[in-house]
C-alpha cells in the first residue's frame, strides 16, 4: 500500500492478513485539505500476487476520505480511509 501525493509516494504499509493496516504520515507534510484533495492510496503490486485469478499487471487506486479523529494520550490522530479501490489497467 502506498500514499502517493502529486505523484510521489511519501509512505507506505502493509497490510495484514485481514486487509488493513496503518500509516504513519509527519503532519507538517501536508495538511489535512491536501492530503484529502491531493493524494491516493495504490496498490501497485501485481495483484496476481494476492489472488492468482487477479491480473499480473496493473493495480488498484483509491482517493482519500476523513473518518474522525483519535486521541492516544497527549497526541492527536486523524483517521483517514479509503473511499474505495478502483482498477486501474496500467498504474
Amino acid at each position: 500500500m502506498q500514499l502517493v501525493c502529486g505523484g510521489k509516494e511519501l509512505s507506505n504499509a502493509k497490510t495484514n492478513d485481514d486487509g488493513t493496516f496503518s500509516m504513519m504520515m509527519d503532519p507538517l507534510l501536508l495538511d489535512l485539505a491536501s492530503l484529502l484533495s491531493g493524494c491516493n492510496l495504490v496498490v501497485a503490486t501485481p495483484l496476481s500476487n494476492c489472488n492468482a485469478k487477479l491480473p499480473s499487471t496493473g493495480g488498484l487506486i483509491s482517493t482519500l476520505n476523513f473518518a474522525g479523529i483519535t486521541s492516544v494520550g497527549t497526541q492527536t490522530m486523524a483517521n483517514i480511509i479509503p473511499s474505495g479501490f478502483h482498477f486501474l489497467p496500467s498504474i
